[in-house]
């Protein structure tokens, strides 16, 4: 999974968001992947998709999800 910089430039190929439920009252945690080519002009411009995709996706899940890059999620997993 890359993640790359190119002048300042953000390309990714993919995102990952996770959703924390509370399994006591039957709410499971869920994840979802959404995969694909993104370029972003800065870090900024991907920060803001960021937001952007975790809103979209609050309304599915009725709750706040994390969104990471691929990248971003691997190197969260590898670190434990």
């Amino acid at each position: 999974m890359t993640q790359a910089k190119q002048h300042g430039a953000v390309q990714t190929n993919g995102f990952v968001l996770r959703y924390k439920g509370d399994p006591s009252v039957g709410i499971a945690h869920a994840s979802f992947e959404v995969r694909g080519d993104f370029r972003f002009d800065s870090s900024a411009d991907l920060d803001e998709f960021k937001t952007l995709l975790a809103d979209a996706f609050e309304i599915v899940v009725d709750g706040r999800v994390e969104v990471n890059t691929l990248k971003e999620d691997e190197d969260k997993i590898a670190v434990g």
